[in-house]
């Protein structure tokens, strides 16, 4: 009879336990990923950083899947960005959707998209900047 009445609270304690090494695994797992990635864009001359930087899109991007937290936001003229809870010693690419130029065409970005390596716990500065180039007139005849 005793038995029967403790059965119901072993069976939970045995699943409780269960349920936090799960999540032992995830926070060891997230343990790993503390490097970061931050830095401004700067952005073409008569684009307004309070409309261009709730825009722009920037993420960290493993295996075309995007990783990471992302954050962007206006400072002082430029879009200020943060990618963090990036995992160490892998290829990660920074993507940026460019803001838009005065007709419409997106911005072109320098430097260009390449892989970055961080080590664990490691900070880096990565600044863009972003041109509009003029359309060209045609010829007057």
């Amino acid at each position: 009879m005793i038995i029967r009445r403790l059965l119901p609270v072993v069976a939970l304690t045995v699943l409780a336990g269960c349920g936090m090494a799960g999540n032992r695994v995830s926070n060891a797992q997230e343990s790993l990923n503390t490097a970061t990635i931050t830095g401004v864009i700067h952005l073409p001359e008569g684009v307004a950083a309070s409309d261009a930087c709730g825009a722009i899109s920037i993420q960290a991007v493993q295996g075309g899947a995007a990783i990471g937290r992302s954050q962007v936001r206006e400072s002082r003229g430029r879009c200020w960005y943060e990618l963090s809870r990036l995992p160490a010693d892998v290829d990660v690419t920074v993507h940026v959707s460019p803001p838009v130029c005065s007709g419409g065409a997106p911005a072109s970005l320098t430097p260009t998209e390449k892989p970055v390596r961080l080590r664990k716990d490691e900070t880096r500065t990565r600044d863009f900047r972003a041109t509009c180039t003029l359309a060209s007139s045609p010829p007057t005849t």
